[in-house]
């Protein structure tokens, strides 16, 4: 089997939603600017383009394959790569752009292609969640039940599809026993050490700024 490899990884830092500054930096920057870096440091990836472009996102929308692809061709052009790869979007809700990496990891392992980039992004200040439980009509005009149907939609299972995210997280807890206790622990000691890695300038390397 083929062995895999990450040979560069770049990422814009985080920034709360409703803040000023870096907040409201459009998607299309934010990835151009993450990518164009990642293929700058990588001096001899002339030698193997990426073959394909996996991008990880969830709230983008229709519009996200369009936010996606317009960012990634605007920073292979300032890459001096020609812009010819191909791009699809993957949505596996907030492991999409860890799924992104692991279709372009087995691409690789299986002989599909040479060379590949995985992307994920998303935007809270553009894309809020508001909209993001609506239950779409067809699930909220029918509620029987009605599991012998093979082609029923509308019951209370598929309705469960639904569940937000902070429910399904309190019914997770409650099934392996995690305390809330145990939880607040857990959050402390990662802020700790996240601050830690910071002020040593772990993340100097990774972390590279969009333009103003």
């Amino acid at each position: 089997m083929v062995k895999v490899a990450i040979v560069s990884v770049c990422r814009t830092p985080l920034t709360k939603r409703v803040k000023k500054g870096k907040s409201r930096v459009s998607s299309q920057l934010l990835i151009s600017t993450a990518v164009e870096e990642a293929l700058l440091r990588t001096p001899h990836i002339s030698k193997c383009m990426p073959e394909d472009v996996a991008v990880g996102n969830v709230l983008g929308g229709a519009s996200a394959s369009v936010t996606a692809r317009t960012a990634i061709v605007s920073a292979f052009k300032k890459a001096s790569l020609p812009p010819l790869t191909p791009i699809r979007l993957v949505n596996r809700q907030c492991a999409s752009g860890l799924q992104a990496i692991v279709d372009v990891s087995n691409q690789i392992s299986s002989g599909q292609i040479n060379c590949g980039l995985a992307v994920g992004f998303e935007s809270m200040s553009y894309n809020t969640m508001a909209n993001a439980f609506t239950t779409p009509p067809d699930i909220e005009s029918d509620n029987d039940d009605d599991e012998e149907d093979p082609d029923e939609l509308n019951s209370s299972s598929t309705e469960a599809i639904m569940t937000p995210m902070g429910i399904t997280s309190e019914n997770v807890a409650k099934k392996y026993s995690i305390t809330r206790e145990e939880q607040d622990a857990f959050a402390v000691r990662s802020h700790k050490r996240a601050a830690a890695a910071w002020t040593a300038g772990k993340f100097n390397y990774e972390v590279v700024p969009p333009p103003p």
